[in-house]
């Protein structure tokens, strides 16, 4: 240390030190000096207003910082500011006190580069998948803690991405542009987190799923409490709204250290639209099925619920959903009804119907029924007419049910009434001829 008295209260102030070892994975610092032209010394303490700190770091190379450094006789406390450390391509503002062991720390960075956050970040222990991010980070920190625990942080991140993508191609990203923001707060038995992120431009691929930001943002936000001596989630809110496609939240707890981990969990879609729903969330899970190459329209929202791994409840409330397969293997216009299940004994009650609809290009009629459910059963409540071309199929009953012990079983009872053989035959483009075909199926099982 060498002091130099400039004024009465004052004195020029160089503090050196040759090495000094920084906590956890963050490295060492070399030829450390603090500088103060002006350094205040009173009763009441030491105050450099206009300071500056030099110092080569392993971790951050050669350093040359603004310093401001007031201590208090009186409290014991001391606060501290750096400004413009360089770190990952960007510059850091670090803002920290320390008063009876408690202590803070606010850091804000600015255009940081995130190929070199990711390097740093994983320098310090913490494993990030391999993305290999193109773009800039802005970010807000606020710690709160006391000795070497943290006891609260709230953060904000401004991120602006040309790209990023992954070694196996299951993850990938473009011209992004977006926001996350929220606090973490350490509790009697472990943390409740919070989080909002905000999506005002952009793609992302996430395997099978496709999700881009139109005029409108994409919003999600969640509130979870995290104990992790018995690795208990309990999701308290989360909420995904994605403009003119879907909008849903959700309740739950997970048990991840048990065999079936879903406690509990609540889905409620709030609305889905057509076709971006279909498009966006569905058809990369169906690319397979049937039901992969459709054209919708229309909208549904539903519920689920789920206990102890096995669902519980459902519902889909369907508004004037339109599908129809592109190759002509089936279709239905303006689809409309409530479906209606339970696991547990007493019945619950749908309604099912359509304007129009076709089965391998054949037509099929206005048509409505409804359908009772129990547990594992299902069953016509009335006979149900559906209009085939210029005649019908009357289905008188229908059952079906499923037991671990019997399997799949079903039965069915109905009769065609007379179909222009001229017509289904042109619908199925097979060689044309007359007659009428009809038929019984009396009680099939």
């Amino acid at each position: 240390m060498d002091i130099n008295w400039t004024g009465v209260a004052s004195a020029r102030t160089v503090l050196q030190a040759a090495t000094a070892d920084l906590p956890g994975k963050l490295g060492s610092v070399k030829a450390l000096q603090l500088v103060c032209d002006q350094a205040e010394l009173t009763n009441a303490g030491f105050s450099c207003r206009s300071g500056k700190l030099d110092f080569r770091s392993s971790r951050f190379g050669r350093q040359s910082l603004p310093a401001v450094i007031q201590y208090s006789h009186v409290d014991k406390s001391i606060r501290l500011r750096l400004r413009s450390l360089r770190l990952a391509g960007g510059r850091v503002t670090v803002a920290a006190s320390y008063l009876d062991g408690n202590w803070s720390a606010d850091i804000k960075g600015d255009a940081l580069v995130l190929s070199a956050m990711a390097h740093e970040l994983k320098a310090a222990g913490l494993e990030l998948p391999a993305l290999s991010p193109e773009g800039t980070a802005d970010i807000d920190l606020d710690l709160r803690g006391q000795g070497a625990s943290v006891a609260r942080a709230v953060y904000a991140v401004r991120l602006k991405a040309d790209s990023f993508t992954d070694v196996a191609g299951k993850y990938a990203g473009e011209n992004l542009a977006m926001s996350l923001s929220g606090k973490a707060q350490l509790l009697r038995s472990g943390w409740r987190i919070q989080a909002a992120l905000e999506a005002q431009r952009g793609a992302v691929y996430i395997d099978p799923l496709y999700i881009e930001a139109g005029k409108q943002p994409i919003h999600a936000s969640a509130s979870i409490d995290w104990q992790p001596r018995g690795r208990v989630l309990t999701v308290r809110d989360f909420t995904y709204e994605h403009p003119a496609s879907v909008k849903m939240s959700a309740q739950g707890r997970l048990a991840l250290a048990q065999e079936q981990p879903v406690q509990q969990l609540r889905v409620a879609m709030h609305e889905a639209a057509f076709p971006s729903a279909y498009a966006t969330y569905l058809q990369p899970w169906l690319a397979e099925s049937l039901a992969g190459n459709l054209e919708t329209n229309g909208r549904l929202h539903g519920e689920l619920h789920i206990e102890n791994g096995l669902p519980q409840r459902a519902s889909v409330d369907i508004e004037a959903l339109t599908i129809k397969e592109k190759n002509g293997l089936f279709g239905f216009d303006n689809l409309v009804g409530n479906l209606d299940w339970s696991n547990g004994k007493l019945p619950e009650y749908s309604s099912l119907a359509w304007d129009s609809g076709s089965v391998y290009r054949i037509d099929l009629g206005s048509t409505d029924m409804e359908i009772e459910s129990t547990g594992t059963a299902v069953r016509l409540v009335r006979p149900v007419r559906i209009p085939v071309i210029d005649g019908a199929l009357d289905i008188e009953s229908f059952a079906l049910e499923y037991a671990e012990e019997t399997g799949l079983r079903w039965e069915v009872d109905s009769i065609l009434t007379p179909v222009s053989m001229r017509e289904l035959t042109r619908a199925l483009e097979w060689p044309e001829f007359g007659g009428k075909l009809s038929g019984v199926i009396p009680a099939v099982r």
